[in-house]
């Protein structure tokens, strides 16, 4: 199978004729020209060098880290990546003769044994801003042999919804609601990158909303928001097959999900890859769209009530980090109701409404209601940017910073009113920096709180007993952070080798948290389930039965 264009509807000799009926230089298309692994191979060395030559310059101002996507991401640790000429002698299309010519992307990474990796390249463009002329897949592996399936099918838009069409999942339900309040289709949202958008195709071990959790075992890149796709080199297994569509190249916001629905009732479901190539497989695109507070609220309270009626709002926060601008996907809606004396959990994000119940305390049943008209999050999060919180962020990157949103007294303390408490959140290679201020929900007034690193502490995190424990396909891993930290959740077996990473480094807002975990790959025995979060190190047994 050859290492060139293996993206559908790129054939290279459509490349070749455009060159001939215009010329050289208008028509030469930007593209991997090889790459070091070839496509395809299988044994590749765990220290190894990852090279991609295209056809043109590269842009040095590219970041090299963002504008190739690589799976699964932490079975991938990087020593360097240089941006470098193939031979000195090499001219470019897009640079003077004789000016060096850079480029060769090539990365020094050392792989886990009996891995499969792909390498999707689509965001590099030349010194000019020219795009891709189409995208690249690399997909090798560091086992002995390498999969021999190939599962292909069509990216699309949800089709409309008709008089026949069964009653909707919760997904369907949600969608409907967001877009009949004014959200919109997100055709409707412009990308950053609106003459080259793209598509991810990922076929992942189990399905979440959390995208660090997501364990990709193949993947590859449609150029456009539809058309047809080919995964190459599939194992036989069961997946979950997704396709994203991000807001820009440096893949930090989703703004559409897509997912595999055969039986139609709105919910993502696995795919059984076996030796017979699966082919339409197709994936309906979902508006993933981040919201405020008040945006999610009516759904919270809707499901809320159809417990009990006297519900009363004491505690939200925004899931998911919430971004800079006051948003996030997922917002958590904590209720009180007298007649039941419980509290109700609502979690909305988008793809579905969850409740949960819990029993009251006598301080949770004293706690006021918040305000029924009360400060949105947008509004509450520029309140304290325009109090110090801009200056805080100024020297850090974007990719550093994040958002963390809670309101009302469950969450804030007896303060005498509701208020929102928002922490801007800097993380750099040596330390967390905090900017935190409250913000009271109906008067919009700022009270700063001391801006310090985040404290360390021999209580800051909590790791409790997974559950259930034997457990046999799922886990549940619960934890507690006293404040934002950095957290990374891995599993060992009784040799000490890391088998799994049910929730790659990522920086966790405080409060309680669960991570859920499909073990089903695994043999049965004794685990240790490890949670790491810079400060210090907790660890859990767990026993497998299969």
């Amino acid at each position: 199978m050859s290492s060139l264009y293996r993206i559908p509807g790129w054939p290279a000799l459509l490349a070749a004729l455009a060159c001939v009926l215009t010329g050289p230089l208008a028509a030469q298309p930007f593209v991997v020209d090889e790459s070091t692994p070839a496509h395809g191979t299988a044994g590749v060395p765990l220290s190894s060098t990852v090279r991609f030559e295209f056809t043109d310059a590269v842009d040095q101002t590219s970041d090299l880290n963002t504008v190739v996507a690589f799976f699964p991401r932490q079975a991938l640790t990087f020593s360097r990546v240089d941006l470098i000429p193939d031979t000195p002698e090499r001219d470019c299309p897009s640079l003077p003769a004789g000016q060096t010519c850079p480029s060769v992307i090539q990365y020094t990474v050392q792989h886990e044994p009996d891995n499969d990796y792909t390498w999707l390249v689509y965001a590099p463009t030349t010194p000019q801003g020219k795009a891709m002329s189409a995208p690249y897949v690399l997909r090798y592996t560091t086992a002995g042999t390498i999969g021999t399936i190939e599962v292909s099918g069509s990216v699309g838009t949800a089709a409309a919804k008709t008089g026949a069409t069964p009653e909707p999942a919760e997904l369907a339900r949600l969608v409907e609601r967001l877009e009949a309040e004014g959200f919109g289709p997100v055709a409707a949202r412009p990308t950053a990158d609106e003459e080259a958008p793209y598509t991810l195709v990922l076929l992942v071990r189990s399905f979440s909303l959390l995208e660090a959790t997501w364990s990709v075992q193949a993947a590859t890149v449609l150029a456009g928001l539809e058309g047809a796709y080919t995964l190459d080199y599939v194992r036989e297994g069961t997946y979950w097959p997704l396709a994203v569509r991000y807001a820009d190249t440096a893949r930090r916001e989703i703004v559409a999900l897509g997912f595999y629905d055969p039986d139609g009732n709105g919910d993502p479901d696995p795919l059984d890859v076996t030796a017979d190539a699966p082919t339409g497989v197709t994936l309906s695109m979902t508006p993933f769209l981040l919201a405020s507070a008040q945006d999610r609220l009516a759904l919270a309270r809707d499901a809320a009530a159809a417990r009990a009626p006297d519900q009363r709002l004491i505690g939200l926060q925004a899931g998911n980090g919430a971004r800079p601008a006051g948003t996030a996907y997922t917002w958590t809606y904590d209720f009180y109701a007298p007649s039941l004396d419980e509290r109700t959990i609502v979690t909305v994000d988008p793809l579905s409404v969850t409740v949960r119940t819990r029993a009251a305390t006598a301080d949770v049943a004293a706690l006021s209601p918040i305000p029924d008209s009360f400060l949105d999050s947008p509004d509450a999060l520029t309140r304290l940017l325009q109090s110090g919180g801009e200056a805080f962020l100024e020297p850090y990157r974007p990719e550093n910073i994040s958002t963390v949103m809670q309101a009302g007294p469950l969450y804030t303390g007896d303060l005498g009113y509701s208020a929102w408490r928002v922490q801007l959140i800097a993380s750099t290679s040596t330390q967390v920096r905090v900017f935190e201020g409250f913000v009271n929900m109906t008067s919009g007034t700022v009270s700063l709180v001391a801006n310090t690193p985040a404290p360390e502490s021999p209580t800051a995190a909590t790791l409790a007993a997974p559950y259930p424990n034997p457990a046999r396909t799922s886990v549940t891993i619960p934890f507690t952070l006293q404040h934002a930290a950095p957290v990374s959740v891995t599993v060992y077996d009784a040799l000490g080798r890391r088998v799994a990473t049910p929730l790659p480094p990522t920086l966790q807002p405080p409060g309680p948290h669960e991570v859920h975990w499909a073990p089903s790959a695994l043999p049965a025995g004794l685990y240790l389930v490890r949670l790491s979060t810079g400060e210090r190190v907790l660890t859990r047994p767990l026993r497998l039965l299969r």
